[in-house]
């Protein structure tokens, strides 16, 4: 409880992640209502995923706009849960510009690292956001462990276990290993830097 009340007195309302889990959600369901299913990846591309051919000739974008397309319905779920339950706490302690700054970072070092891995295959989904997300809670957790209220306890993270194991495990599952792996190296790096004293005093 503690804990919970010094994230509230941080920053009273989050706004980035409900605004992000939003969009992906808007833009699964106009996606699901458009001509072309989403299991052809020309639908996807036209959507904004992810394609080497495309991205690396001036599509820069793709690298973020891919992570707000998902293919399954079960894939957009999984998502949204792991953010709403991480993102609510990486943005409370680090606010809320450090916030998006970590996951569009998170998100383009996945993308590179899928490019890296599969040039010609279609990527989307968020995997690699959220993965920056976990990495932002393992760099804040252990720039906490000096202990403050901001610190984040270990039952906090036990409560966010069994999410995080669906999202690792359907990540595996659906192929988005190297993208989360980045993410997650990116978000960890990322929170160091914009974050070494955010459990302690404003960051």
């Amino acid at each position: 409880e503690p804990f919970r009340a010094s994230l509230r007195a941080r920053t009273r309302f989050v706004v980035a992640t409900p605004a992000i889990a939003a969009a992906c959600v808007l833009v699964f369901l106009l996606a699901a209502a458009a001509p072309g299913p989403l299991s052809n990846p020309d639908t996807r591309l036209a959507w904004g995923a992810n394609y080497g051919p495309l991205t690396t000739r001036g599509e820069w974008w793709r690298l973020v706009s891919s992570a707000s397309i998902h293919a399954g319905a079960l894939a957009l779920l999984i998502k949204v849960a792991a953010l709403v339950q991480a993102g609510a706490i990486v943005e409370r302690i680090l606010g809320r510009l450090a916030f998006v700054v970590v996951y569009v970072g998170a998100t383009a070092a996945a993308g590179v690292a899928d490019l890296s891995a599969a040039p010609v295959a279609v990527h989307e989904g968020a995997a690699g956001a959220i993965g920056g997300l976990y990495g932002a809670l393992l760099a804040l957790w252990i720039c906490g462990l000096r202990r403050s209220p901001r610190s984040i306890p270990l039952r906090a993270l036990g409560w966010l276990a069994p999410v995080a194991f669906l999202f690792w495990v359907s990540s595996l599952a659906d192929g988005d290993t190297a993208g989360a792996l980045a993410g997650l190296a990116a978000g960890s790096l990322l929170s160091f830097a914009l974050g070494r004293d955010a459990v302690e005093a404003k960051p």
